[in-house]
């Protein structure tokens, strides 16, 4: 999987920035954790396709 947390990377600064109010906050964390959530069922669906002989070999 690619590092997400390198991309998209910019510098700016430091009046350039904007805090993010609790609201915007939570609703990026959920994002992130839905999309996260998705990749680990679409791993997990992958690891169980994998024939258990591979597994115990």
């Amino acid at each position: 999987m690619p590092d997400n947390n390198s991309k998209n990377e910019q510098h700016h600064t430091e009046n350039q920035l904007r805090l993010l109010t609790p609201q915007e906050l939570k609703t990026l964390l959920e994002a992130e954790i839905k999309k996260r959530l998705y990749q680990i069922e679409l791993l997990t669906y992958e690891l169980k396709a994998i024939p258990r002989i591979v597994i115990n070999s």
